[in-house]
């Protein structure tokens, strides 16, 4: 590994000094291993040489170092690294506890992290994941973005030579394989795990001649987010959305044996966004779903939800299957044909009159979002610079997340003086001036959003939609957005933090006649003058997709601890 900015200490007595590093305290809380990463960051030497000699103190804390089987691997990765003299207590490594992955996430920068995807998967999380599965010693195992090892550590009851792991970070593969030796202290095996790119079908030829093609199980965490340098796009023209987790699951179905299992650690957005409907359709079409764990907590420095979903290799015309949450309480779920055409995977199963609303809503959809124009806010690039508390010449008021309320805008308390070529990031002027916008509430679990034709700007915590939707204006849109019938279908299909354009795009509108559009639009200037009320609002969205008064109060009942 190369020294670089990002994988090279500088000299600092505090581990906290630098903004780039994120301790991985939600991996691992130990207090040896804390010490351990307070003096490492005294020292000035490269992040990779640093682990090189962790490892060798590991193996020799094991009392294994000087093994012919150690001693031949330790020998392989001499030309690699260098030994630096580093204090370590005692027993540091000996504790059947990860400390070697805990130091190593503590010690790359955390863009890079970003951009290799170096979250390594919690060992309570993944031994909680393939305790779920029985395995036998000749059982083939794979971690094809194996990390510190996590989920391989995790396997009981294999013969170790059965595990195998691929990285194409040459410093994670000694890290899992020195972990590996470190559980299996009495056997006298290789560690499989190479370095090896799991996406780069043109690299498969070239893998080393025993690691099988097909294999038994998959446990894997793949990295999250888009090739962004559109390296795998050729190899995945499946997958339009060009996120790499979902390239992982496709090759990871190619390369199990008929009727084998996979568990993949996914971000809920897969689940919940139409993005991602590519690699569920997958799924549905591919795999019989056995299992999906609504998994509690979050990664150090990665702030999503995520989910784990178990799945067998084989097609099934049904699919049935438990979704467990946090507590460990399982409910079945059973997907209606309408799923499979949307590609959706719920996470819960609606009662018949919930599906009966989103049904009805489905059968009435004549238009969406999706030719409409969208912008986000600016991104400034320097808040506390760029951005006033008070009016001083040349700024203007510019609106955040905060000021957006339902159907209309609060006094926006920030100023800010138009710049576009100071700021980060920018849409073009005109859509922040248009004549009429909806402007949405970023973060949000439903659609938050008001109307606006005063040409206001908007920070990044705020973004826009100029709807094009034939038949309905932008205030009717307005007014139904933010009905509760609208939440509750939003709530019912998606289960963003985030309030994304995919699922905006993708509700369903009703064609209005000029006289109804008139009704609603002006049911959003009566609101905003006070003249009338949420439950008029409501009533009316109910009506234009005819609900009974069952379904009325079904929907309601939904939210009515928010509605008392």
């Amino acid at each position: 590994m190369n020294a670089t900015p990002e994988n090279r200490l500088t000299a600092r007595a505090n581990k906290t000094a630098s903004q780039r590093l994120v301790v991985a305290v939600g991996y691992l809380k130990d207090a040896v291993a804390d010490r351990l990463l307070e003096r490492l960051g005294r020292l000035d030497a490269e992040v990779a040489d640093i682990m090189y000699s962790l490892c060798l103190i590991a193996l020799e804390q094991a009392g294994i170092a000087d093994r012919p089987h150690v001693r031949s691997f330790i020998e392989a990765r001499g030309g690699e690294f260098r030994p630096v003299d580093i204090e370590v207590e005692a027993d540091t490594f000996t504790r059947g506890i990860d400390v070697l992955g805990f130091v190593y996430q503590s010690l790359v920068a955390e863009g890079v992290r970003n951009v290799s995807g170096i979250y390594y998967t919690p060992r309570s999380v993944a031994g909680y994941l393939v305790g779920n599965h029985a395995l036998g010693p000749e059982t083939t195992v794979l971690d094809p973005c194996c990390g510190s090892g996590a989920f391989l550590l995790s396997v009981n009851g294999v013969a170790p030579e059965n595990l195998y792991g691929f990285d194409v970070d040459p410093v994670a593969v000694m890290i899992a394989s020195v972990n590996l030796l470190l559980k299996y202290p009495d056997r006298v095996f290789v560690p499989r795990i190479y370095r090896y790119d799991f996406l780069d079908k043109g690299a498969h030829a070239d893998a080393a001649p025993e690691i099988p093609w097909q294999f038994d199980f998959i446990f894997t965490n793949p990295p999250w987010g888009a090739d962004r340098i559109a390296a795998y796009r050729s190899f995945f023209p499946e997958i339009k959305s060009g996120e790499r987790a979902s390239m992982v699951i496709a090759e990871s179905l190619r390369r199990l044996r008929s009727g084998g299992r996979a568990c993949f650690l996914l971000p809920l957005s897969l689940l919940t966004t139409r993005a991602h409907g590519d690699i569920r359709r997958i799924l549905l079409s591919y795999t019989r779903i056995d299992r999906i764990h609504n998994l509690d907590g979050r990664f150090d420095g990665v702030f999503t939800r995520f989910f784990a979903i178990d799945v067998s290799a084989c097609r099934v015309d049904s699919q049935n299957y438990q979704v467990i949450d946090g507590r460990g309480d399982a409910a079945g779920v059973s997907i209606a044909q309408a799923d499979y055409r949307c590609g959706d995977i719920p996470m819960a199963a609606p009662s018949p009159t919930g599906r009966a609303v989103i049904d009805r809503m489905e059968a009435a959809r004549f238009t969406d979002l999706g030719g409409s124009r969208w912008a986000l806010g600016i991104v400034t690039g320097d808040n506390k610079k760029k951005l006033f508390d008070s009016p001083r010449q040349g700024a203007e008021p510019i609106v955040t997340g905060r000021d957006v309320c339902p159907m209309g805008l609060t006094e926006p308390a920030k100023y800010i003086v138009f710049a576009p070529d100071t700021f980060q990031q920018c849409a073009p002027e005109a859509i922040y001036r248009a004549e009429e916008k909806l402007i949405y509430r970023f973060i949000a679990g439903y659609p938050v959003v008001a109307y606006d034709d005063g040409r206001r700007l908007c920070l990044n915590s705020a973004n826009i939609v100029v709807p094009d939707l034939e038949t309905i204006s932008v205030k009717s849109a307005c007014v139904l957005l933010n009905s509760m019938l609208y939440r509750f279908y939003y709530q019912s299909r998606f289960k963003d933090v985030k309030v994304l354009k995919s699922n905006l795009a993708s509700l369903p509108f009703p064609r209005l006649s000029a006289e109804t559009d008139s009704r609603i639009s002006g049911l959003l200037d009566a609101y905003m003058a006070g003249a009338c009320g949420r439950e008029e609002l409501d009533g009316a969205v109910f009506d234009l997709f005819g609900l009974s008064p069952a379904e009325k109060d079904y929907v309601m009942n939904c939210f009515q601890e928010e509605t008392k």
